[in-house]
C-alpha cells in the first residue's frame, strides 16, 4: 500500500539523515549536469533511461566510474531523485556513511539493531553507494 512505502521511506530518511551529502549534490538533477565530453552525454542519456524505465521487480545494477570530478555522484543522485518522484524509495548513501551507520548499531544508545539495518537496506527499491570522500 502506499502508507506502508511512505512509512519504509520515512524510516529510511530517518536513519540516514545524508549528511554527508554536500549542498551541490541536494541540488544535482539531469537538467542541471552539464557533460563536457561525448561519454558524458552518453552517461547522462543511459541514466536518464534507467531511471525512467526504473522497476523495482525487474532490479538491474549499474557501475559508474571515471575520473575524479566528472559528475559521477551528481548523475547518480539525479538517478535518485528521478525514482523518488515516481513514489519508490532510493537512498543515496556515501561509503563513509555507510561504515558509520554499521558502527553506529554496536552503540547501546542506538535503538537499530545491525539486523534491522540489513533489513532496511535490503527493503529499499534503489540503492545507490557512492565512495565520494572515502576514508574507511
Amino acid at each position: 500500500s502506499q502508507h506502508k512505502a511512505n512509512q519504509k521511506r520515512l524510516n529510511i530518511e530517518k536513519v540516514f539523515k545524508q549528511s554527508m551529502m554536500n549542498d551541490d549534490l541536494l541540488k544535482a538533477e539531469f537538467d542541471n549536469y552539464k557533460p563536457t565530453n561525448k561519454n558524458l552525454l552518453e552517461a547522462k542519456q543511459i541514466l536518464q533511461k534507467y531511471a525512467a524505465n526504473f522497476k523495482p521487480d525487474k532490479p538491474k545494477s549499474l557501475l559508474l566510474q571515471g575520473s575524479y570530478g566528472i559528475g559521477k555522484s551528481h548523475l547518480a543522485m539525479s538517478v535518485v531523485r528521478e525514482v523518488k518522484k515516481k513514489g519508490y524509495t532510493a537512498l543515496f548513501l556515501d561509503v563513509t556513511e555507510l561504515v558509520k551507520a554499521y558502527r553506529n548499531t554496536y552503540n547501546k544508545n542506538v535503538a537499530m539493531t545491525e539486523k534491522e539495518l540489513d533489513q532496511m537496506i535490503r527493503d529499499v527499491d534503489l540503492l545507490v553507494i557512492d565512495d565520494y570522500g572515502t576514508t574507511v
